[in-house]
């Protein structure tokens, strides 16, 4: 199961924010300046803004002007302190398809040190906008807490911070300008580009990956289907999350960036349980996280098999295919994502307790409920779906 991030503009997630403005236009431009402006909330107290010019028009996807009469702007703003925020950045901070400053591909992609990122959309009379015909001034605050990746020190006035866009129809990420970090009046930190498109931007340092990958295995003796959220941080700013459903000797790769990192294992209340000593990534290999010691469990190894029976077909088929399986009282959110090969499943459950079992077959998901015991059983019934 994948969790999509989204962000709902009159709620936003904590350590984001939100705008939606209407503005009047004469003949599809701007008679005055606009300016938008997103508010402080939880967790968000950098702002962002943006500066329409008057006299401005706006072009739809062919390039044509968009002759409308209001002008409809939203705004989200993501800060770089958040979970909440971070887990919404588009695609994640591993970047893989890349042009650089001079407009050449990274062919080995990019890791993505973020001091904040904005989505901006338009529409003109309900017309989606593209792109415009005078540049919008975006400025976005910047967290006091921020690390700068090229000095390791806490972000100040004078740091430099290259300015990305994202392709949203390809998924290319484009280094499009810089920014400079300055001071307002009330001492908080802020930097200002100028986009000439609408677009994900994103204020960003990189950091190349190692050359292999690591390898990451789980000590985790009677771990059986808590969902923990594993973090790889780095000394140079950089934070990768992934959400994983640990077992004992559960083995995971990562891809690292270049700096002295570790691992962070928290629980699902963002308790740390867990954390590995400081090691260069691209000299480790193999990393062992020990997880704290666990209740021993009444478990029982199941060795289970599925067939596929069509009534109306003469169909009695070992079936390969994906199953989930997971403790009805967590429910499916726990589930453990297994492949069924030729019917053949194997697995490690609870004793006596009752399970939800969903198996892809026939274009569907068929679904039951199953008592696993130590004792051999018959399969209790037909996994129900349509074939």
């Amino acid at each position: 199961m994948v969790d999509i991030p989204m962000v709902e503009y009159a709620n936003p997630v904590v350590g984001t924010s939100a705008k939606v403005q209407d503005n009047p236009l004469v003949g599809g431009t701007t008679a005055t300046a606009i300016n938008i402006e997103t508010p402080v909330t939880p967790g968000m107290t950098e702002q962002a803004k943006i500066s329409i010019a008057p006299g401005t028009q706006f072009f739809d996807a062919s390039g044509n002007v968009i002759n409308a009469a209001r002008l409809e702007t939203r705004v989200v703003n993501y800060g770089s302190d958040a979970p909440e925020s971070l887990a919404a950045f588009p695609g994640g901070f591993n970047a893989t398809t890349v042009l650089g400053e001079n407009g050449q591909p990274i062919p080995s992609g990019v890791a993505f040190i973020t001091a904040g990122f904005i989505a901006i959309d338009m529409y003109a009379g309900g017309t989606e906008v593209k792109s415009f015909s005078k540049p919008l001034t975006v400025t976005m605050g910047i967290s006091k807490s921020l690390l700068n990746p090229e000095t390791g020190k806490l972000v100040k006035v004078g740091d430099v911070w290259p300015v990305w866009s994202l392709n949203d129809k390809t998924g290319q990420w484009a280094n499009e300008a810089k920014g400079t970090i300055v001071a307002d009046a009330s001492g908080d930190l802020n930097a200002s580009f100028s986009a000439v498109h609408l677009s994900f931007w994103n204020f960003d340092h990189v950091l190349n990956f190692c050359q292999n990958e690591l390898m990451v295995t789980f000590n985790a003796p009677n771990y059986v289907d808590g969902i923990y959220s594993v973090e790889m941080r780095n000394d140079r700013g950089y934070k990768y999350e992934r959400y994983l459903i640990l077992t004992d000797k559960l083995s995971s790769t990562f891809r690292a960036p270049v700096g002295n990192t570790t691992f962070i294992v928290r629980d699902g209340n963002r308790n740390i349980v867990a954390e590995t000593p400081t090691f260069d990534a691209c000299t480790a290999g193999n990393i062992e996280v020990k997880m704290p010691t666990a209740a021993a469990l009444d478990l029982v190894n199941v060795a289970m098999k599925l067939k596929g029976v069509c009534p109306n077909k003469p169909v009695d088929a070992n079936v390969s295919s994906w199953v989930y399986v997971y403790e009805l009282s967590k429910g499916p959110a726990y589930a453990n994502l297994i492949y069924m090969v030729n019917g053949n499943v194997n697995l490690t459950v609870k004793n006596n307790t009752k399970y939800g079992v969903q198996a892809w077959y026939g274009d569907k998901w068929k679904t039951t409920e199953i008592l696993f015991t130590k004792s051999n059983f018959a399969f209790p019934g037909t996994i129900k779906g349509i074939a």
